[in-house]
């Protein structure tokens, strides 16, 4: 790969994680955190770019989102595997709606369950979601 922008979408409850690549120092291109991303269109020549995206989560789909409809190539780089989920089966449904509650009290919510008791909790769904062909997915 011969990308122009190197996004960086590496994050632990909002703080941006930069890690220190060998070689960085010789990268001609932009390179910036999530964090500080505004706007695609923000760049000149948008759909002339090659854009890499390090990083899977809400962040990381968003931006490549906003390049790609800029016309740029986005190509998203990940650990490993991500799995998808329709959103009516979201065990976070009607937390994030447009009725209740406030979306800080709803992030509140689903983040204040402890780690290993969600990885208890979702340890068997992953199989019955790749069972699942459907739309409209929530990554989780």
């Amino acid at each position: 790969m011969h990308p122009r922008h190197l996004v960086l979408a590496t994050a632990l409850a909002g703080e941006g994680i930069a890690p220190n690549i060998p070689g960085d120092e010789f990268f001609a291109g932009v390179k910036y955190h999530t964090a500080q991303q505004h706007d695609a269109s923000s760049f000149p020549n948008i759909a002339s770019k090659k854009v890499v995206v390090v990083g899977s989560n809400n962040s990381g789909h968003d931006i490549c989102e906003a390049f790609h409809q800029y016309g740029s190539q986005v190509t998203m780089l990940q650990r490993g595997g991500t799995y998808s989920m329709r959103n009516a089966l979201s065990v976070l449904q009607g937390l994030y709606d447009e009725i209740e509650p406030p979306i800080h009290e709803a992030d509140l919510y689903s983040d204040s369950f402890p780690i290993p008791a969600q990885s208890a909790l979702w340890g068997g769904l992953p199989p019955s979601i790749l069972r699942n062909k459907t739309r409209n997915f929530l990554t989780i």
